[in-house]
């Protein structure tokens, strides 16, 4: 016992000790995992290149930067997949996804000459093969720029403008069929998750991700319709509020000030605790999360329970993510998210998220 400390302080001290021990583990065991899932996924991509399988390779590595951008292995390998996927396309005749990977794989790595040669070679090759015009040839290279740098809608602009000169040509007619796809699938992503981080309250990143949709397409199949819906579990919210003014929300969509607990209820949130941290130390997190969901919807306040449970859920979504099951991570992330709204990791894993599988499809030609 501590000279000065009741016996009661000290238990409570003891206590918190060890629970600040077992939360420092935790984050360490993250942090390893994540390390892991880095060099295996790495190891992964350099198999399938190897083999010669481009698509594998970019899926692997482009899943390995979403979770450690700043790898430098990672930059490297997508720059070479990126040509090397290139280079796959232009022997098959497919000459403008080629010019644009060869563009892909010069932003990665600007110093790839071979890279730089090819994508000279695709674009004079396509310019020939479709007999374009001096002007159309200046359009359609912008436009190959715009949908290199991942500007679609200046690339669905420039597309369809040498259309209007040039009714016939086929392989622009592809390239915007391609960008359209593109596009709706990112719109459909991002009304989707934006309805589900609205349903959790969090409506400043749900209204973030709707003015990411109105970007690529202001008419966008269900954009007014989800736009629609914010704006109505914002007033909900609102209406509550007025209703309870201790459920105040906070930029975010959580209370400010959470009713008074009584003594009786403190208690058996602290028991509901305690089992959850025990069992998570006994390595069944199933069953913690459990516990800790429990003590949130008692005590929405409580902190100790909403950074377990975000830790918890980013390391679920780490693992759907690395196995490739990106709408899962998405979802994972989205609950970290919701039990700890201020976590810088958590919204840049999200970001990161959605970027990477907006990548990977562009990539892919889906």
């Amino acid at each position: 016992m501590r000279f000065g400390m009741s016996t009661a302080d000290s238990r409570t001290a003891y206590k918190r000790e060890r629970e600040n021990e077992i939360q420092s583990r935790l984050a360490g065991a993250f942090e390893e995992m994540q390390a892991k899932r880095v060099r295996e996924l790495a190891s992964k991509a350099q198999e399938a290149h190897a083999r010669g399988e481009y698509d594998a390779a970019l899926e692997a590595v482009t899943t390995l930067l979403a979770l450690q951008p700043a790898d430098s292995l990672g930059k490297a390998l997508e720059g070479v997949c990126l040509r090397d996927k290139a280079a796959q396309l232009e022997r098959d005749g497919d000459l403008a996804p080629a010019a644009v990977m060869f563009g892909q794989a010069l932003l990665r790595a600007p110093g790839d000459s071979a890279a730089a040669n090819g994508l000279q070679r695709c674009r004079a090759a396509s310019d020939e093969r479709a007999a374009r015009s001096a002007k159309i040839r200046e359009s359609f290279a912008k436009a190959l720029e715009a949908y290199t740098a991942d500007d679609l809608p200046t690339a669905r602009r420039g597309f369809r403008e040498v259309l209007e000169l040039e009714p016939q040509d086929q392989e622009t007619r592809a390239m915007l069929g391609r960008i359209e796809r593109t596009i709706r699938r990112r719109e459909d992503q991002l009304i989707a998750q934006a309805e589900r981080l609205g349903q959790a309250g969090l409506f400043d990143d749900a209204q973030t991700l709707l003015t990411q949709a109105r970007a690529l397409d202001p008419a966008a199949d269900g954009l007014t319709h989800a736009v629609a819906a914010l704006a109505q579990m914002r007033q909900a919210a609102a209406s509550r509020t007025v209703a309870d003014p201790t459920r105040a929300p906070t930029a975010s969509g959580r209370a400010n000030r959470p009713p008074a607990l009584t003594e009786r209820e403190r208690a058996e949130i602290a028991q509901l605790y305690s089992r959850g941290m025990a069992a998570l130390q006994a390595g069944r997190s199933d069953e913690a999360i459990q516990y800790l969901e429990l003590v949130r919807s008692r005590d929405a306040a409580n902190r100790q329970a909403a950074q377990v449970l975000n830790r918890e859920y980013l390391t679920r979504g780490l693992e759907a993510f690395s196995s490739g099951r990106l709408n899962d991570a998405v979802g994972w992330w989205e609950k970290a998210l919701a039990a700890d709204p201020g976590d810088p990791r958590t919204r840049a894993y999200l970001a990161r998220a959605q970027e990477y599988i907006a990548h990977a499809a562009a990539i892919a030609g889906q």
